[in-house]
């Protein structure tokens, strides 16, 4: 079992609590448990968040007090996922180990691949187009018809033979930034066509891989090693670069936030780093 213990390392781990998350592990081993609240006069963790992968799907705490007229360990089951229709509605409270592990099995259980997969594709589509942004909004300005004629079709990766000289010193001075733009629109172009794959860093250290010719199919991979020979380089290559900075014939990173956790989100491009 994985608990992340972030700034309570050190801290002992509440027995019963331990007990209960050990339980639930067992049956259900795609969760992961972050310390997130501590009993100061024991030194003790006494909740913990719940996540399948980078997703929060609840919490789980144990507090000491008055339930039903008697002081007694309290155990609490929190998530979005719960419905009730009265009191706390995304709460469960019981003093009943095996009542706590049985929700907890309900309520955590695991998600579908499709949305997963969803998840996946949306994140990458959104920031995809951000990026194409970015890097079109630094082209030279198009101020005449002439101009529009030849610099974006530079843009978009097209071969023009004759210049006007004006026009190409405009262009050996924004050299850089029509190159990216060119590049930008490339990768953004192999995604839009769902060539190549979305890998994402899970919180459990593994990644989901999402083959676009497959978009509904997530897999849960160990490590880089396990993905298909042509992404394992492009997947190092990608993780020492900077974020949102595309890359021709190999991708993009992006960064995204899940609960206040940081991960990185990947689109691989298709194919061999370096086509035939």
């Amino acid at each position: 079992m994985k608990i992340d213990y972030d700034k309570y390392a050190g801290y002992e781990f509440c027995p019963k609590l331990k007990n209960i998350t050990n339980e639930v592990f067992c049956k259900m081993p795609q969760l992961t448990f972050r310390a997130r609240k501590i009993d100061q006069n024991k030194s003790a963790i006494i909740g913990v968040d719940v996540f399948e992968k980078m997703h929060n799907v609840g919490s789980l705490f144990i507090l000491h007090e008055n339930f039903r007229g008697e002081n007694q360990d309290v155990i609490y089951v929190e998530s979005h996922l719960i419905k009730k229709s009265r009191g706390a509605t995304d709460q469960v409270k019981t003093t009943n180990t095996k009542r706590a592990i049985s929700k907890c099995l309900e309520v955590f259980k695991p998600k579908e691949s499709k949305e997963i997969a969803r998840k996946l594709y949306s994140q990458i589509k959104e920031n995809m187009s951000g990026v194409v942004w970015k890097f079109d909004r630094h082209l030279p300005s198009i101020s005449s018809f002439e101009s529009s004629m030849f610099l974006l079709p530079i843009a978009m990766g097209e071969s023009i033979t004759v210049l006007p000289k004006r026009l190409n010193d405009e262009l050996l001075s924004n050299k850089e930034n029509i190159d990216n733009a060119r590049i930008a629109r490339s990768v953004a172009k192999a995604f839009e066509d769902m060539f190549g794959a979305v890998v994402r860093l899970e919180y459990d250290g593994s990644l989901s891989f999402l083959e676009l010719t497959d978009e509904t199919q997530v897999k849960n991979l160990a490590s880089t090693y396990d993905l298909p020979v042509n992404y394992q380089e492009k997947l190092a290559i990608l993780k020492i670069m900077e974020n949102e900075q595309p890359i021709q014939n190999i991708g993009c990173k992006f960064e995204v936030k899940h609960e206040n956790i940081k991960t990185s989100v990947f689109f691989l491009v298709g194919g061999d780093t370096i086509p035939q």
